[in-house]
């Protein structure tokens, strides 16, 4: 595997999981990462995201879009929370992501679930 291959596979997880967590539903094919807005981003792109992340899934309400943009780049996204529910007693949220780079745009949809250690994670 290429340091570039891992570089983009770790970043996303990141991203994604807003963790170190693995996310097996994937792992077999990182094929949707090729011509992908995230597949140009920079460390301090992933750092503007995961704080514009964070504030929106901590602290938004159901519709609340929390959007990011990094001057040095250009590079931007925003993360709207779509609804919110229980599940084994932890509280997820269905997020959609929408992020532009290099030209590209891409949005995605992931059900996070807020860890016990306050880090919200991919629901499997």
């Amino acid at each position: 595997m290429t340091s570039s291959i891992s570089k983009k596979i770790t970043l996303t997880l990141s991203m994604l999981a807003l963790t170190l967590a693995s996310f097996p539903t994937l792992s077999s094919n990182w094929s949707w990462l090729e011509s992908s807005p995230i597949e140009a981003f920079t460390d301090s792109d992933w750092v503007k995201l995961k704080e514009s992340a964070r504030e929106v899934l901590n602290n938004g309400n159901d519709g609340d879009t929390a959007t990011w943009i990094n001057e040095d780049t250009g590079y931007s996204g925003s993360i709207t929370p779509l609804n919110t529910i229980v599940n084994n007693g932890m509280t997820c949220r269905k997020t959609k992501f929408f992020n532009s780079a290099n030209g590209m745009t891409g949005s995605s949809k992931f059900l996070l679930c807020k860890q016990e250690d306050g880090k919200w994670k991919v629901s499997p």
